[in-house]
């Protein structure tokens, strides 16, 4: 009697079973790691652009503004997908034709919306002066996930232009330098 070499239909059905039932089991946790995985690129991509923006008012010995824009030429709070770098000697914040663009960065915000607050204005927007430190109002940016009303994470910069990254305490919370709950809206 010859010895068998292949398997049969039951042991192949029943092999595909189980590879599915794991692969179900494990889908939403690997789904999870990627949402997260992408919060913290966000997260380091937000603290890079704010050092490279330090650094180079530094390093220009003039204002440098940090802002969010959409159209890649335009500051706007309301903007979700892109950061500007550029020099603003008049550190106003405002990007205009005089105005040398440093560098544009695409920003990976398709799971969340990004929000900035400066402390005691409305500004929107950072302008490090030629010593590195912020012209005007220190400020939290946070970042919102989709459908959730709290955030993921914080970065505070504070007046001398360091920048420095919370989590949500053990309560979900995270609190701003003025004491305040950052919410979602």
């Amino acid at each position: 009697m010859k010895p068998q070499l292949g398997f049969s239909l039951l042991e192949l059905t029943l092999s595909l079973a189980i590879i599915t039932l794991l692969a179900a089991i494990s889908l939403p946790a690997l789904n999870d790691f990627y949402h997260h995985t992408q919060q913290k690129q966000l997260r380091s991509q937000l603290m890079h652009a704010i050092e490279l923006a330090r650094h180079q008012a530094l390093a220009q010995e003039t204002s440098v503004a940090l802002c969010k824009s959409d159209q890649g030429f335009i500051c706007s709070n309301q903007a979700k997908n892109k950061l500007l770098i550029f020099i603003n000697p008049n550190a106003d914040g405002v990007l205009t034709d005089k105005h040398q663009l440093l560098f544009t960065l695409s920003l990976s915000t398709s799971q969340g919306n990004l929000h900035w607050r400066s402390f005691s204005s409305h500004r929107d927007y950072l302008v490090f002066s030629s010593q590195g430190t912020l012209q005007n109002d220190n400020g939290t940016f946070w970042y919102c996930a989709n459908h959730t009303s709290f955030p993921v994470w914080a970065v505070i910069v504070n007046q001398s232009g360091r920048a420095r990254y919370l989590e949500p305490n053990r309560q979900d919370k995270i609190i701003d330098g003025q004491g305040k709950q950052l919410k979602c809206e």
